[in-house]
């Protein structure tokens, strides 16, 4: 992702490529996990883990997230922290045009 900015459209087809197909499959296998043990920790099904590498489904925007912080791809309070940046100069700019 790009320096913990807020999730775009991009970033998260670009995410979604690293932990789907292939790609998934050498991650678990250079990190020394196992399908299930990352399916637990996700808190998702291992048959959910096993469509994605296979390419049978996709992963929603939030379980790509999660799946992504926990294999050390994205550090997502960075990203929250970021948002909430965001969204207070947003607030701010509103306030200033109503002075």
């Amino acid at each position: 992702m790009n320096k913990g900015s807020k999730a775009s459209n991009n970033d998260l087809i670009l995410l979604k490529s690293k932990i789907t197909g292939d790609n998934l499959k050498a991650l678990l296998k250079k990190k020394g996990l196992s399908k299930w043990k990352t399916a637990k920790e996700c808190r998702i099904t291992y048959r959910t883990l096993l469509n994605w590498q296979k390419e049978i489904t996709e992963p929603s925007d939030e379980l790509a997230l999660r799946v992504a912080e926990y294999l050390g791809l994205i550090n997502l309070s960075d990203v929250k922290k970021h948002e909430l940046k965001e969204g207070i100069q947003k607030l701010q700019d509103k306030l200033d045009r109503l002075s």
